[in-house]
């Protein structure tokens, strides 16, 4: 959002429209999402307030004007660099500088930045999370109604892998278990923690944080697990908005099919996707080493967590063509996983086994065994 070169994007993280000039950047909320700006400018007055200690609030953009007086737009600092997921898309020595600095990220994000707010004992997330996706299913089903059959469904088969379908009885049970989940203790989160709202400026080996939710129902703090599903989720994200790797969806009587289309992808594309999945993973585990001690099942809700992401952006209504379906994929594969990983009570080896895998199906091609032979192995 506050890159040096290149086009400004047409929205930021919030769904509000972005101007960028020289000095500062004027975010405007888009038609009913107000309050999601006004819950971004409160999180950041408070995380650049005096009473911050500077090593933290130097890594965020001051707020120079709120939203009020009739304005909804919130006019924030410009800051020096360029995202991380461009950075490490790209490749080469940059991609390598950019990912380390990406690895300060996230030792700050649940270090430094996570520990000015902490709750003991968390708060019951769960039933925030179960409640999120039981409406980002109700609206996909409006937004993409074949979802319906796949609500119907007892089995679902990925990329190979046959599984089944943790959204089988309209995602109840699977809504339960999520309400279940309750993490021995809740931190203050950005929110939104994946590399396109890190900026880094590589020259002089600084980051910032742009973009941050702001906040879970007036809630400050939440389960570090959601941060690190940003981290995971991106592949799939940014696969999709790259047009590439296509599934492709079937119904074939009680079982829907997801299988990667038959269109050929540029190698270089592959690639940038290949080393973008292989950075989420890494800097996912690094977080949980960061706080494993204190919660040992956080890397096990991280992975459902992620499906619930994948699977609740289809609620919105610019997840087109076959984007839908491949969401979907991506999401009920991570749903499936997640639910094993929780309900066994899966360590950090073998949820980072899972995660390569399920990351690798973002990637063209990865081989039709991938998912099956991790799933299998992980059980």
């Amino acid at each position: 959002m506050h890159a040096d070169a290149g086009p400004a994007p047409k929205t930021g993280g919030s769904g509000a429209a972005v101007r960028i000039g020289p000095h500062a950047v004027v975010k405007v909320a888009a038609a009913g999402e107000a309050a999601k700006l006004d819950a971004e400018a409160r999180w950041l007055v408070r995380i650049t307030g005096a009473d911050v200690p500077p090593r933290v609030r130097r890594h965020f953009p001051a707020v120079l004007r709120s939203p009020g007086n009739g304005r909804d737009e919130l006019v924030l600092q410009r800051l020096p660099g360029v995202d991380a997921r461009s950075a490490v898309l790209s490749g080469g020595a940059s991609a390598d500088r950019a990912l380390a600095l990406a690895g300060d990220v996230v030792r700050f994000a649940f270090g430094d930045l996570a520990a000015l707010d902490v709750r003991r004992p968390g708060w019951p997330t769960g039933r925030w999370c179960a409640e999120h996706l039981r409406t980002g299913l109700d609206r996909a089903r409006r937004v993409h109604p074949a979802v319906d059959r796949v609500l119907g469904a007892q089995r679902v088969r990925v990329a190979g892998a046959d599984l089944p379908n943790p959204l089988r009885d309209g995602g109840r049970s699977l809504g339960r278990l999520l309400a279940s989940l309750r993490p021995p203790r809740t931190l203050l989160l950005h929110g939104d923690l994946h590399l396109g709202n890190v900026l880094v400026d590589q020259r002089a080996g600084d980051f910032f944080l742009i973009d941050p939710r702001g906040g879970w129902g007036g809630e400050p703090t939440f389960d570090p697990a959601y941060d690190i599903a940003k981290l995971l989720h991106e592949t799939h994200y940014v696969s999709v908005r790259q047009e590439l790797p296509a599934m492709l969806f079937t119904d074939a009587g009680g079982r829907v099919d997801f299988a990667h289309a038959p269109l050929p992808v540029p190698v270089a594309a592959a690639e940038r996707l290949a080393r973008l999945a292989v950075a989420g993973t890494s800097l996912a585990t690094t977080a949980c080493r960061v706080l494993r001690r204190e919660d040992p099942e956080l890397c096990a809700r991280a992975t459902l967590l992620t499906g619930v992401l994948l699977v609740t952006v289809l609620r919105l209504p610019h997840t087109v063509g076959y984007q839908w379906s491949t969401l979907l994929a991506h999401g009920l594969a991570w749903l499936a996983a997640g639910e094993q990983a929780v309900t066994r009570g899966y360590g950090l080896e073998r949820c980072t086994r899972l995660w390569r895998a399920l990351t690798a199906e973002a990637v063209p091609d990865p081989g039709p065994r991938v998912l099956a032979d991790a799933l299998q192995e992980s059980g």
